[in-house]
Order: C-alpha cells, then structure tokens, then sequence
C-alpha cells in the first residue's frame, strides 16, 4: 500500500507559539492515481499534482518539492512559485504565464511547449532543462543559470537574460527580437 502513495515533502517554516514543539518539516502523502485513471483520452498522463494542491500549499505559507513530478499541461500561471524545487519534473505543455519562479530550482526539467510568457525566473537554476518550443515572451531570466539548457524554438521576443549564465545552452531557431536582452558580451547564435 505504502508503494502505491506518492510523497512530498513539505517545508514548513514554522515558528515557536509560546512551548510548542517546533518540527521543521512535515510530510503530506497523496494517493497515485491507477493506471487507468491516470490516462487521458489522447493518452497523455494527467499531473499527479493539482494546481489547488499547490494553492493550499503557497496559502499555508509553506513550499512543497515538487521533484521529479508530472506536471504535465497544469495550469500554474499567477502563483507565486519562488524557491520551489522542480527539479527533473515533467512540465511540458504547463501555463506558467506570469508565475513567480524567483530562485526556483529547476534542474533538467522537461517543459516542452511551455508557456512561460512575463515568469519570473530572476536567480532560477535551469541548468540542463529543456525548454524547447518554449514561449518565454517577456520572462525575466536575470542571473539564471541556463547551463546547457535546451532552448531549441523557444520564443525569446522581449524576455530578459542579462546576467544569466548561457554557457553551451543550445538556442537553434529560438527567435528574438530588439527587446530581448542578452547577458552582456554574449551574442546569441540563432539558427
């Protein structure tokens, strides 16, 4: 049965209410949903996460680990996502839109097809994700690591990248234009 649950951590940022116990860390257990329950018509696999799960989490004033979790197609646009760790999770196709996601860890996330039109990533580590198809219209990437990060398509028109690190990020057909703001001396070799 245990197998059958998914874990998360929660970080909770408590504080001492008069002699309570402090525990800095609490975790919530979600059920997996079946196999079957899990597909969707066009055989796509549904999150195993749901936005108002994030929501009660942000709400709590708490972060959640989010690592290595199908996100797929979820609507996260708007929160405030700052510090969350993402790492190796499956966004591809997720509406960040908006979403605050400064100092966020994303590490080798897979976010194909991701809308993350005016999000926030200033400070976020992106190193090694793929970002391909990507429309990043207006995000702020100020002082991100983008360490080999794959921005093949991606739509960098207006996004802001000034301090971020693009060693050997790959930018084939990625598409900019006088509003984007490159780290400086860097020059992007867009094909």
């Amino acid at each position: 049965m245990l197998s059958s649950l998914l874990a998360f951590t929660l970080l909770v940022a408590c504080q001492p209410a008069g002699n309570a116990p402090t525990h800095p860390s609490q975790t919530i257990v979600f059920p997996t949903p079946t196999v079957s329950s899990q597909l969707t018509p066009i055989g796509k696999t549904m999150p195993s996460v749901t936005r108002r799960q994030i929501e009660e989490v942000i709400n709590a004033g708490s972060q959640i680990s989010l690592n290595g979790q199908n996100l797929q197609e979820l609507d996260l646009s708007g929160l405030n996502l700052s510090g969350f760790d993402f790492s190796y999770a499956n966004l591809d196709e997720a509406n960040l839109s908006g979403a605050n996601l400064n100092t966020g860890i994303l590490w080798s996330v897979h976010a194909r097809k991701a809308n993350l039109s005016r999000a926030n990533l200033t400070g976020a580590n992106l190193g090694t994700a793929d970002l391909s198809e990507s429309n990043l219209c207006g995000a702020i990437l100020q002082n991100a690591s983008l360490l080999g990060t794959s921005l093949n398509k991606a739509d960098l028109r207006g996004a802001d990248l000034r301090g971020a690190d693009l060693q050997n990020a790959i930018l084939d057909g990625a598409v900019s234009n006088s509003e984007t703001q490159w780290p400086v001396g860097f020059i992007p070799h867009l094909k």
